[in-house]
């Protein structure tokens, strides 16, 4: 009986090994399909990122808390500081990725965008006390929060939106870019 049990599970494991290797070997183009419908992947590419970004007439509140990317990095002495800062503009609605250290040196907060009048840039500034902006001219429109040892604050009055004074104007993206040059 362990004999019979052996041998089939023997047979078992060796044609479920050909068949991996089979499909290795088809996958990888090794071996020609048997079957003349090829195989498709899907494309990695997300596509959030690949639609245009749509553009809002002069009036609408275009730039909201959620549609705002948010890289926070720590330039002073305060640990935890990063941290702190990342979790009040979490819990307003950002969309905040792990914050970090930078080996920039920063006394007071400073704002990074991609231009200092882009509404994504002036709606996050407002979120802070005593804060200067800064462009680098990025393309993702993501926005860089460089908190230092004399940070003046989180403005928890600030509005959810941020009024447009051009006459269109495009959502921000949602791929992130760091502004900060060396990241530790």
């Amino acid at each position: 009986m362990h004999e019979r049990q052996a041998v089939v599970f023997g047979v078992l494991i060796a044609a479920l090994a050909l068949v991996g290797v089979g499909a290795a070997g088809i996958i990888t183009g090794a071996i020609s399909s048997p079957i003349s419908k090829p195989i498709s992947t899907r494309s990695v590419t997300d596509d959030a990122m690949t639609t245009a970004t749509p553009c809002l007439a002069k009036g609408t509140k275009p730039v909201q808390y959620a549609k705002v990317t948010v890289n926070v990095y720590n330039g002073g002495e305060v640990r935890g500081l990063a941290g702190d800062v990342a979790s009040k503009l979490a819990k307003k609605g950002f969309q905040v990725n792990n914050p970090s250290n930078t080996s920039q040196a920063v006394t007071t907060t400073v704002i990074v965008g991609a231009n200092v009048n882009n509404p994504e840039v002036k709606l996050v500034l407002s979120m802070f006390k005593k804060a200067k902006a800064r462009a680098d001219g990025r393309s993702d429109r993501s926005v860089d929060v460089l908190v230092g040892s004399k940070y003046g604050g989180f403005n928890d009055k600030a509005k959810n939106w941020i009024a447009v004074s051009t006459s269109t104007v495009c959502l921000p993206s949602t791929a992130p870019t760091a502004s900060a040059s060396e990241k530790s």
